[in-house]
């Protein structure tokens, strides 16, 4: 036991000693080199001495030292120099001497060398002073005190540091856990969450955290039967709820949680919240996915089938059976599945299952063989397999799958096929025979038309014309001699005589569109349309105002086809107008697609919808001869002319109030 004598000195040991009782308090969240700093300054502040040395576990140091040492250098032998500090070092050693006795330049000094914790744990402490006495009883009280006091230092800020390292790993845990976490209060306010549930639901804690947990719970009634259950005491698993993410889709999740409460007040909720969006489409797939392919050996009638040759089984399902005419339970081996073969299929279906079970096409098994059920009925079947080896036992077969089909029906359906093109083969060659008989006669029937309509336009219209010229000769010579009556009559044979030239020329014009050869090239509607207009007295300007909106695209057609389209549509306008009524027509067009439509809107009569297929017909008249001339030809040779030309034609009109002619031609690129 130290005794102390000296009542200054007692005095002066109870205050270092309560200034020392502080350094816990101090040093408590400082880091090692605080604490070896503080430790230096204190024992350097209460002592006095000349040195005070503090070197930590890990090699660094913290020093304070009388300032006339300092600059002290001393060179030894070999070169090297040497100051109070390599002294020391030197001297130190492990810590192990508890007093250590040094000279420096003439100079001795005692060191007071004092381990830091056990085995040194966390350094060495030296403290030195030229007096002969140190350290006195009242000194080496206060060194072994104030080490005392640093050794604690020291653990508590080892175990703050593990404790905040443990704090921040268990922080770290919980907000970025795989779930997402969240307390709930008694009112249903969200009080915290983790980051993991927040980047789930993409909110911020600002817009999730103090608000009702019931805004972001898509199903009302569920997020109050939750609450309910929490608040009577239960525990909830696996509760499946929707809940609401900031951009408005719908996330589906688990929740477990139960509540922590305190003396039986409800503290807070303890809630595990798992997404299971992905889970729940991967199950509706793999449901969907199983549905097919339930679906899919349903619709295909097939049956299953696995011999393991690991284990020695064999497993056929029930439509495998029935084909084979089996029953539940019979016995099911390769051979007595092989007997039931039809006697021509059994070789070659044996070959078949020989070379997969030796590995042929990677143990591939293909074959159509025709089964002897118990009743003799014969059925077809198509059986596909995969045989699976053992490669590391030389490719031993383990495991032989597959499928069956019956396909008696095919089987049938193909010979039925089979007798059917050979029939179809011999009435083809019955229809070609008509037909080339056929075309013999249609070209002997097309040469007579033609030689009709030659005969038409030659000898037929020259009765025509001698009727004409004898008419006129009549009137002209003889007018004195007929009578009134007389006259009247050889006008009337003129003009029917005209009326039939007219009607041959249609004729024939009609049968030239309808069975001429056409090629198909660039034309510039709107040049046939002005040479049209040209060339028609009814259609000059001071008789009729035709108005032509450009630009009109160009067609592929065949110009003189075009001409009488739009020479007999422009007729028809003039034509069918009220008496007194000045004609007027609008042509323009329209692009459709790789089409166009080019239109003649009139000022005419109109024609109702009845009649608007009838007057494309040939002779399709609508109104009587007397009231407007005409053949009844004319719009059938514009859908004629308009259909060789790959188009199409047509009119909109109500009675009464105009008619918009169309044709609809292809455009020229």
């Amino acid at each position: 036991m130290v005794v102390i004598e000296d009542i200054g000195e007692a005095n002066r040991c109870i205050r270092e000693l309560a200034a020392l009782s502080l350094l816990p308090a101090i040093w408590g969240e400082g880091q090692p080199e605080q604490i070896r700093d503080s430790l230096a300054d204190a024992l350097q502040n209460s002592l006095r001495p000349d040195l005070v040395y503090v070197r930590g576990k890990d090699g660094k140091v913290s020093e304070t030292m009388n300032a006339a040492f300092r600059s002290k250098e001393i060179r030894l032998g070999n070169g090297a120099v040497e100051n109070l500090r390599d002294i020391v070092e030197r001297n130190l050693g492990d810590g192990g001497s508890d007093l250590v006795e040094c000279s420096f330049q003439g100079v001795s000094m005692r060191l007071a060398v004092i381990p830091l914790g056990v085995s040194h744990e966390f350094g060495v402490l030296a403290v030195g002073s030229q007096r002969t006495d140190f350290p006195n009883a009242v000194e080496r009280l206060l060194l072994n005190v104030s080490v005392n006091q640093a050794i604690i230092a020291f653990r508590s800020a080892k175990q703050l540091t593990s404790l905040k390292r443990s704090e921040s790993n268990l922080r770290d845990f919980f907000e970025n856990a795989t779930i997402g976490l969240h307390w709930v209060d008694a009112s249903g306010t969200i009080i915290w969450a983790n980051q993991t549930e927040l980047t789930m639901l993409g909110y911020s804690r600002e817009e999730y955290i103090g608000h009702s947990i019931t805004e972001f719970h898509a199903d009302g009634c569920v997020i109050q039967d939750i609450l309910s259950r929490l608040g009577g005491g239960e525990s909830l698993h696996d509760y499946e709820a929707r809940l609401r993410c900031k951009d408005g889709s719908v996330l589906l999740v688990l929740i477990d949680s139960n509540v922590l409460f305190e003396k039986g007040e409800f503290i807070h909720t303890r809630c595990f919240t798992r997404d299971i969006s992905e889970r729940k489409r991967a199950e509706q797939a793999l449901s969907e996915a199983s549905e097919h392919r339930r679906l899919a050996l349903e619709a295909a009638a097939l049956g299953s089938w696995d011999y393991r040759f690991d284990l020695g089984t064999i497993f056929w399902d029930e439509r495998c059976r029935n084909m084979w005419g089996l029953s539940e339970g019979s016995k099911l081996d390769f051979e007595s599945v092989i007997d039931r073969l039809h006697r021509e299929d059994r070789d070659r279906t044996k070959d078949a299952v020989e070379a997969a079970l030796r590995g042929v096409d990677d143990g591939m098994y293909q074959v159509e063989f025709r089964v002897v059920r118990p009743d003799d009925s014969v059925r077809w079947v198509s059986s596909k397999g995969q045989v699976y080896f053992n490669e590391r036992n030389g490719r031993e077969p383990l495991r032989f799958i597959g499928t069956t089909r019956d396909v008696t029906e095919e089987k049938g359906a193909q010979e039925a096929l089979r007798e059917a093109q050979a029939e179809l083969r011999r009435h083809a060659e019955t229809l070609e025979q008509q037909v080339t008989e056929r075309t013999s006669q249609l070209r002997e029937t097309i040469q007579e038309l033609e030689a009709f309509s030659y005969s038409v336009s030659h000898d037929m219209r020259s009765p025509l014309r001698a009727m004409q010229g004898y008419s006129d000769a009549l009137l002209e010579e003889y007018k004195d001699r007929i009578d009134e009556k007389g006259v009247d009559y050889l006008k009337r044979i003129r003009r029917s005589a005209s009326k039939m030239d007219v009607l041959i020329q249609d004729v024939l014009a009609y049968s030239r569109v309808a069975k001429g050869d056409i090629h198909l090239n660039e034309v510039n509607v709107e040049n046939v349309i002005r040479d049209v207009i040209q060339n028609y007295p009814l259609l000059q300007p001071d008789r009729t105002d035709i108005s032509v909106i450009s630009p009109i695209p160009r067609i592929l057609g065949h110009e003189s086809y075009l001409t009488q389209i739009v020479s007999n549509l422009l007729s028809n306008a003039v034509k069918f107008v009220e008496p007194g009524k000045r004609p007027s027509v609008i042509i323009q067009s329209i692009a459709e697609g790789e089409m166009v439509r080019i239109s003649f809107e009139d000022n005419g009569i109109g024609i109702s919808l009845e009649h608007q297929q009838q007057i494309f017909q040939i002779f399709g008249r609508v109104y009587s001869e007397k009231k407007f001339e005409g053949t009844g030809i004319g719009l059938a040779i514009v859908k004629k002319a308009t259909e060789r030309m790959g188009g199409r034609s047509g009119v909109e009109s109500q009675g009464g109030s105009g008619s918009k002619f169309f044709v609809i031609l292809k455009r020229a690129h």
